[in-house]
C-alpha cells in the first residue's frame, strides 16, 4: 500500500552536474489546470538502478506544494543540468567566459590586443548573499547588519584579465570589446535545475507540485434560434507556457482557487535566495489576498452585484459534501511550449424563457439618510438602473458553468456577449443579453407626509419616518414580456403590491436599518403597463 513519506529537500544549485544517461523525461500522468496561470503536475515514474531520477523538466515549484509518494523514503534534491547553449542564446559575455584559459585577439575601440584570458572555461560567476534578514522582515533595530552596514559585498562583474602575448596583464571591462576571434570553437552551456529523486532502484514515486505557465480560460456560446429550447457550448482556451507537452491528460478546474502562496517561490528554486524568499512572503501578506488573484477578474466580478442578475434565482446546491473545487478532464492533448488551443468540452440543450431584468438601487445609505443621485451613480453604474433583457435557464451540463464570457446567437446572427456566472448542475441561471430599450420604467419614493417622529439613539438626535414608493414598467413590444424587478431599500417593510419576495441583504445585518431586496415577477402586456406600490419605514441619524 502506498504512503506518503516525509521528503528530505535540499538545494543544491551549485553542483554542475551533467546527468547523462541518468537524466529521464518524467511520465506527465495529468496536468489540472487553474483560471488564473497556476497548474498542478502529476508525475510518475521508477528510480533507475543507479538509485537517482533525475526529471528532466522546468523546475518552477510554488512554495510548499511538491510532495512525493512513494514505498520507500527518497531524497528529492535541485540540482543543475547542463546542456548545449543553442545559438540564439550566445552572448558576448558567456563566450568570454567560456573562453577562459585560450588564446583570443580581442579587437577593443581603438586597439588590438592578443594574450590568453585568465580563470578556468565555463568557470560560473560567483555568487553573494545579504543576510540581513530583520531589516527584510521589518525589525531594523534587531539587525546588526542594518546597524553596521550590510556586511555582505556584491562581487564585481564584467571585468576579464589578459595576459598579453609579451607577459603583461590588461584588465578590461567587457563593454570595452568590440569582436573577439579564437582559434578552438567553444562549447557553451547553459544551466537549468532539474529534480533529482534518489532512492531505492525499482520503487515507484508519483511527484506533485504547482506550477505557473499553464492555465485555461472558458467561454461559452448560448444558440437562441428554437423559440423555447436553446443550446449553449462551453469551450476552453488553452495555453502552454511551461514545457513540451507530450500526450497528457489535461484537466479543467473550476471554482475559486485558494493558493496562499501562489505568488512565493519554493526555496528550492535554483535562482532563489533566502532574501528573495522572505520578500515574496512578506509581498504575499502584504497584498491582502489569499491567492494568485491577478487574472481572477471574473470571480472577483462574480462577488460583486454589478455582474449579472443571479442573485434573483437562488443556486442549488450540489448534491453530496465537498469543496467546491472541480475537476473535469478533457483527454489527453499534446502542446509545444507557446501553443495555444481552442477546446469545445460540451454542448448540451436546455429549455429557457426570456424576461426583462430591472434592479433599481437603494436610495439611502445605512443611517437613512437618502443618497444623492451623483454618489449613487458612481457607486452603482449606469448599468445597474437599466433594464436588461435575459435568457433563463438551467445549468444542463453534469458539472458546474463556470464564470467566463457567453456570447449569444439567434439565427446565425450576434445578439450580444455579457459574463455568464457560476452555476451549479441543474441550478436556474441567468445571462444578460442587451438593454431592453423598448421598456420604459420610472422609480418614484417620497416620505409620507406627517410620518416623522422624533427620537434618540445612541446619544444622537434622528427620527423615524415612513417611505412611500412605485415603480412603474411600460410594454411598448408587440409581444408581452416577463417582468423581474428587484428593489433593494433600507428598513422595515410595511407593505408592497404584487406579493413580492423580501430578503433580508447580509450587508445590513447588523446596521440600523436592515437591508433589505423586494423581487417581483410580473406579466406585463402588449403595449401595457404595470405599477406596484410598496411603503416602508426608516429610522433617520
Amino acid at each position: 500500500m502506498k504512503r506518503i513519506l516525509a521528503v528530505s529537500l535540499s538545494a543544491i544549485g551549485s553542483l554542475g552536474v551533467s546527468f547523462g544517461e541518468d537524466a529521464v523525461k518524467p511520465n506527465l500522468e495529468s496536468l489540472s489546470l487553474f483560471k488564473n496561470g497556476l497548474a498542478v503536475v502529476r508525475m510518475t515514474g521508477k528510480i533507475p538502478a543507479t538509485g537517482k531520477w533525475v526529471v528532466d523538466a522546468p523546475v518552477d515549484v510554488v512554495h510548499g506544494t511538491l510532495w512525493v509518494a512513494g514505498q520507500k523514503p527518497v531524497t528529492v534534491s535541485v540540482e543543475t543540468i547542463r546542456e548545449p547553449l543553442p545559438l540564439a542564446e550566445w552572448t558576448q559575455p558567456r563566450l568570454l567566459r567560456q573562453l577562459a584559459g585560450r588564446r583570443v585577439t580581442l579587437h577593443l575601440e581603438e586597439d588590438t590586443v592578443t594574450g590568453v584570458l585568465l580563470g578556468e572555461p565555463g568557470e560560473p560567476e560567483k555568487k553573494t548573499w545579504s543576510r540581513d534578514y530583520p531589516t527584510i522582515l521589518g525589525d531594523r533595530s534587531s539587525s546588526s547588519l542594518f546597524l553596521r552596514g550590510d556586511a555582505v559585498q556584491p562581487a564585481e562583474t564584467g571585468t576579464i584579465l589578459l595576459k598579453t602575448e609579451e607577459g603583461r596583464w590588461l584588465s578590461l571591462r567587457e563593454g570595452e570589446v568590440r569582436r573577439v576571434a579564437f582559434d578552438e570553437w567553444p562549447a557553451l552551456e547553459r544551466e537549468r535545475p532539474g529534480l533529482a529523486i534518489s532512492g531505492q532502484a525499482g520503487d515507484r514515486v508519483a511527484i506533485e507540485f504547482i506550477t505557473r505557465g499553464l492555465s485555461w480560460a472558458p467561454a461559452y456560446r448560448i444558440d437562441l434560434s428554437q423559440p423555447k429550447r436553446l443550446s449553449v457550448s462551453q469551450t476552453a482556451a488553452i495555453r502552454n507556457e511551461w514545457a513540451e507537452l507530450p500526450d497528457t491528460e489535461l484537466r479543467l478546474i473550476s471554482g475559486f482557487p485558494s493558493v496562499r502562496f501562489a505568488s512565493v517561490d519554493s526555496p528550492l528554486a535554483l535562482q532563489s535566495t533566502w532574501r528573495q524568499f522572505f520578500q515574496q512572503v512578506i509581498q504575499s501578506r502584504q497584498a491582502g489576498i489569499p491567492g494568485f488573484d491577478n487574472g481572477l477578474t471574473q470571480q472577483i466580478d462574480l462577488a460583486s452585484n454589478r455582474v449579472a442578475p443571479n442573485g434573483f434565482f437562488p443556486a442549488a446546491p450540489e448534491a453530496g459534501e465537498g469543496v467546491d473545487l472541480h475537476y473535469r478532464s478533457i483527454g489527453k492533448h499534446r502542446l509545444a511550449v507557446g501553443e495555444a488551443r481552442q477546446v469545445t468540452v460540451e454542448t448540451a440543450e436546455a429549455d429557457y424563457r426570456r424576461a426583462v431584468w430591472w434592479r433599481i438601487p437603494d436610495l439611502r445609505d445605512a443611517q437613512g439618510r437618502p443618497v444623492t443621485e451623483y454618489d449613487r451613480r458612481s457607486q452603482e453604474g449606469d448599468d445597474e438602473e437599466a433594464a436588461w433583457d435575459v435568457v433563463v435557464f438551467r445549468n444542463p451540463f453534469g458539472f458546474p458553468m463556470t464564470t467566463g464570457p457567453a456570447a449569444l446567437v439567434e439565427k446565425g446572427q450576434f445578439i450580444g456577449q455579457q459574463l455568464s456566472s457560476w452555476a451549479n448542475p441543474g441550478a436556474e441561471t441567468q445571462v444578460r443579453i442587451n438593454r431592453a430599450l423598448s421598456v420604459s420604467k420610472r422609480a418614484v419614493e417620497n416620505e409620507v407626509p406627517e410620518s416623522r417622529e422624533d427620537l434618540r439613539l445612541g446619544g444622537r438626535d434622528g427620527y423615524r419616518t415612513r417611505v412611500s414608493g412605485s415603480v412603474t414598467v411600460g410594454n411598448h413590444r408587440a409581444a408581452a414580456i416577463s417582468m423581474l424587478v428587484v428593489k433593494a431599500f433600507s428598513g422595515r417593510l410595511v407593505s408592497a403590491e404584487g406579493d413580492p419576495a423580501s430578503e433580508l441583504l447580509e450587508s445590513g445585518v447588523y446596521s440600523i436599518n436592515p437591508r433589505r431586496e423586494l423581487r417581483w415577477t410580473v406579466d406585463v402586456p402588449a403595449g401595457g403597463e404595470v405599477t406596484l406600490k410598496y411603503e416602508y419605514e426608516v429610522l433617520v441619524l
